[in-house]
């Protein structure tokens, strides 16, 4: 996180988040204003012939600070011998990168 001295300020008005309210800080305040971080994942698909799957899947990403929600990864799985890209977001704080939990939606 980034950290900004401002003095003799008034009224600090902060620009519009994507899916956010505007938000006012005032002279003597803290707020945190927060943007989500994009994790691109890469999947290498098997050629075998139930490697592929049209599934949904998911992933929960952990760090030395924490963990994501559940978050889907919307590619088509269905391929094989293939790499599938996707890219999630979140607004948690992870810290470092340390490991992430793909599960398919056995639910469906």
């Amino acid at each position: 996180m980034h950290r900004v001295e401002l003095q003799n300020y008034r009224r600090l008005q902060m620009p519009r988040l994507e899916n956010d309210k505007a938000e006012d800080l005032d002279n003597g305040e803290t707020k945190s204003f927060c943007v989500p971080v994009d994790y691109k994942i890469t999947v290498s698909m098997g050629d075998g012939d139930y490697d592929g799957t049209a599934a949904a899947q998911y992933v929960k990403i952990s760090g030395t600070e924490g963990e994501t929600e559940e978050l889907q990864c919307d590619a088509d799985f269905a391929v094989t011998g293939e790499d599938v890209e996707c890219t999630v977001s979140s607004y948690k704080t992870i810290g470092d990168y340390r490991c992430q939990l793909m599960a398919g939606d056995s639910r469906r």
